[in-house]
């Protein structure tokens, strides 16, 4: 039997960090549930293909998972396809990481709960192929959810989906040499995240690749040599080995990479913030020792200085760092007499 029901949202404000060609998302409110969804509408008439105009719902409701940002229903009026999902006002990755980075200990819980989630999609036999910071959310409980299935494909034979569309920066080097994609693609767009996620989104955007093909397919793009002072050496490694341009000996699979992350000791979790222009402090909260705290300051003569200092100081700790103070450098010396000092504070 065939039933025909009204559905009612009143729209509200226009969200997200950015909008696709054919929808907008607004933060609405529905009377009949008495609270605040979000909203994302379709435009009909810029979609060419009508089986297209629900495969969005289809999709999210066969990923449901608790890491997976549920679809509450799909309706359609004359002109739009309108998706309602549940509203996290605690936002987006990329709300977190617009200025400063995520800490180590919080970037790899970030990334284990994104990878469960990637991990129930590609089990459904489906590829995301948009995961990015902007589509990373978080709960009441600062659990990461992966959202917006709008690129998400069905996995053709042989786990391959050919022509896929995707945001041109998170775009592996898989799509743009042989315009198809499979598993590891989503890899690398997560290994893609968790770059940024740890080193700032301020710091990826600083690199801007004037032939973007050509230095994601040689692995220039992002610059794997390139991280924050403070990010620990073996999730260093495993964020390479996530964003390897060979599909072969890439991360193979959700599982591995989360079994990777967990592996990760973090003995001091630094946390990373811009205090004033050329200003940046480093808090750390080692385990059973007093906090740390590092600072790159700019002085007069248009150098920077390193400072280290802790809340109780042993007399050996004290010696430790005086021989890692230093001042007078260019931006280029300190950061990488920064990559010394994390390494000889851990």
């Amino acid at each position: 039997m065939r039933v025909l029901a009204e559905l009612e949202y009143v729209k509200g404000r226009r969200i997200g960090a950015s909008q696709g060609r054919n929808s907008e998302v607004h933060l609405s409110h529905d009377p009949q549930i008495g609270g605040e969804v979000v909203v994302k509408e379709l435009d009909k008439a810029r979609i060419s293909d009508p089986t297209r105009y629900f495969a969005e719902a289809h999709a999210m409701f066969a990923a449901a998972h608790p890491n997976v940002v549920p679809i509450k229903y799909a309706c359609q009026t004359h002109g739009v396809i309108a998706l309602v999902m549940p509203y996290y006002p605690d936002g987006s990755l990329a709300d977190r990481i617009a200025v400063d980075p995520l800490s180590p200990c919080d970037a790899i819980r970030m990334g284990l709960d994104t990878l469960v989630g990637v991990r129930a999609i590609h089990t459904n036999g489906l590829l995301h192929l948009d995961i990015k910071p902007s589509n990373v959310l978080f709960d009441s409980a600062n659990r990461a959810l992966v959202a917006d299935f709008g690129q998400s494909e069905v996995l053709g034979p042989g786990g391959v989906v050919t022509g896929p569309r995707m945001y041109q920066r998170a775009i592996p080097p898989e799509c743009f040499l042989h315009g198809a994609a499979v598993v590891a693609t989503d890899l690398y767009q997560v290994g893609l995240t968790l770059y940024r996620a740890v080193n700032g989104d301020r710091w990826f955007n600083s690199q801007q690749p004037s032939d973007l093909r050509s230095a994601v397919i040689s692995g220039d793009f992002p610059d794997r040599s390139a991280f924050a002072p403070h990010v620990p050496s073996r999730l260093r490694t495993v964020i390479r080995q996530a964003l390897d341009t060979d599909l072969t000996t890439r991360i193979p699979t959700a599982t591995a990479f989360i079994d990777a992350l967990t592996q990760i000791d973090v003995s001091i979790d630094w946390r990373q913030s811009t205090l004033a222009p050329g200003h940046v402090r480093w808090t750390g909260t080692p385990l059973g020792r007093a906090g740390l705290e590092v600072d790159l300051i700019p002085n007069s003569s248009s150098r920077y200085d390193v400072t280290i200092h802790t809340v109780t100081s042993t007399a050996r700790r004290a010696k430790q760092q005086a021989t890692l103070w230093k001042s007078g450098m260019t931006n280029r010396q300190a950061y990488a007499h920064l990559n010394q000092v994390f390494r000889a504070l851990s």
